[in-house]
């Protein structure tokens, strides 16, 4: 008796340990996984550089017609990477801000009229925060992961590498 008591103590504890992965953010799973993956690999920068600091930048998942990215194939792209938002943006394209306790803010940019494709839920927050103020300069340029969207499924085509590890 005293083993299964000290068992599922130990079960209770260790379980509150691992990190849940649950999605609660809106996103599809699918999008949901790899974007989590592009965060923990490029994670935002902490220190200001020319106006700029972890607070304007923001995680975006674009979402490109076939026309633009393989017109062969008749197949929409989705790529990844983490960028400042320029100072005006047409919100009619942008979705958001998709986020939980693992995810951090990430917009979906719609070129596509798609967009449909990646969320659960349609969120259309203020990006107003993530606008830069008097930014003359964005140097840093995060690696763009890209997909094919296949159906329901991504998959993985090219990292077009940054200038982040200068």
């Amino acid at each position: 008796m005293r083993l299964i008591i000290t068992l599922l103590i130990t079960s209770v504890l260790c379980s509150s340990c691992f990190k849940s992965t649950e999605n609660t953010s809106g996103l599809k799973d699918n999008v949901y996984q790899e974007l989590l993956k592009y965060q923990k690999e490029n994670p935002a920068i902490e220190e200001q550089e020319n106006g700029l600091n972890k607070n304007h930048q923001i995680y975006q998942a674009i979402l490109l017609p076939p026309k633009y990215a393989n017109p062969d194939e008749h197949e929409f792209s989705l790529f990844i990477t983490l960028s400042v938002l320029p100072e005006s943006i047409t919100e009619k394209k942008y979705y958001g801000i998709y986020k939980d306790k693992n995810l951090k803010e990430t917009v979906i940019v719609d070129e596509a009229n798609n967009f449909k494709a990646l969320v659960n839920t349609i969120k259309t927050d203020n990006f107003e925060k993530f606008r830069p103020k008097n930014s003359s300069s964005r140097n840093r340029i995060y690696p763009v992961k890209m997909f094919n969207i296949k159906g329901n499924q991504l998959i993985y085509m090219a990292t077009v590498p940054g200038n982040t590890n200068r």
